[in-house]
């Protein structure tokens, strides 16, 4: 079976064969699951990274810019696989770098999968691809991360400084300004404060 798997993916890869829409190379989960992994496994170091930039003038404060903080977990091999390469991911929508190193049924904590499957392990996709040997920053956009639980939906407030929630003016202030621009060049920082010798795949 996962021969067969790998079979499709390099014809889709190499030839176009079985694409949707002419670019969409679709994988089902039980492709997914017993697709062969390319490297042999090897452990990993997990670190917090986070950065800070400053954009936009603060209509409460006019000679003062917004602070944005930006936070990840950069889960560094022991043996690298392809030498310089790294992978960015980077979450859409509400989430943030949890949804990568974690899965909704499998333990909150980082594995060695030296020493059992990645799929019975129930591990995050950003720990499998680390412990095939390829580094991975996990990102979490500016206001998607904090330190602590988040308090429910209707109370909720994103921290754009880690650890600081904002006021209704400030919230208000901020979401107007809240630009795409911004998120990129946030993620551009961290990742070469803390991937400065590494190919990029995001």
């Amino acid at each position: 079976m996962s021969k067969d798997v790998a079979k499709k993916f390099l014809a889709a890869l190499n030839r176009g064969e079985g694409l949707r829409d002419e670019f969409i190379c679709y994988m089902d989960f039980e492709d997914y699951k017993s697709f062969p992994d390319p490297f042999p496994h090897t452990t990993f170091t997990v670190k917090e990274v986070q950065e800070s930039i400053k954009r936009y003038p603060n209509p409460e404060r006019p000679r003062e810019q917004f602070r944005w903080d930006i936070h990840g977990r950069l889960l560094t091999p022991a043996r690298p696989s392809i030498p310089t390469v790294a992978l960015v991911m980077i979450h859409g929508g509400a989430a943030n770098e949890y949804e990568f190193l974690f899965t909704p049924d499998g333990p909150e904590k980082y594995l060695d999968l030296t020493q059992s499957p990645p799929g019975d392990s129930r591990v995050g996709i950003a720990q499998h691809i680390a412990s095939l040997g390829i580094p991975v920053l996990a990102i979490s956009l500016p206001g998607h991360y904090s330190r602590k639980a988040w308090p429910p939906i209707l109370t909720r407030r994103p921290e754009f400084i880690i650890g600081d929630i904002p006021g209704n003016k400030e919230l208000e202030n901020r979401l107007a300004v809240y630009t795409f621009r911004m998120c990129l060049e946030a993620i551009r920082l961290l990742i070469e404060r803390h991937l400065p010798e590494h190919k990029l795949y995001m």
